[in-house]
């Protein structure tokens, strides 16, 4: 004899189906997570860049060439990241030195301000 599963469903929820729009939705949020993110900024140059190691997560600061934002009201060209593990705090850091020194641009995906900062998610080498 097969013993047939069931299900309880509890009496305040309701069984109809999840409507096919909220699935959607539901999807690409889970898919693609950072599609809601800030547009990338591509091609910056990096004029200076620093990491004040006295606290327990020093973020990097870095500046480029040209102001692309204004936090802080007023236009600005100053940037900030936070890595919480120091293997990518360090490599972030070997990223931008290395674009500094070898005058290679770079691309950022941002994510809002921190005073007249503007916090940055990525960092990649852009083709020059």
């Amino acid at each position: 004899m097969a013993i047939k599963p069931t299900v309880a469903w509890p009496t305040n929820v309701s069984k109809a189906p999840i409507a096919l729009s909220h699935l959607f939705t539901l999807s690409i949020m889970v898919l693609a997570p950072n599609s809601f993110s800030a547009d990338p900024l591509i091609h910056l140059r990096v004029t200076s860049v620093s990491m004040t190691v006295d606290s327990e997560m020093p973020p990097i600061d870095f500046q480029t060439s040209s102001t692309k934002h204004h936090c802080g009201g007023e236009p600005s060209n100053h940037f900030r990241v936070y890595s919480s593990h120091e293997a990518t705090r360090n490599h972030r850091f070997d990223l931008l030195l290395r674009a500094l020194e070898r005058g290679l641009p770079v691309s950022l995906r941002t994510r809002g301000c921190e005073g007249p900062r503007m916090l940055v998610d990525w960092i990649q080498l852009a083709r020059p």
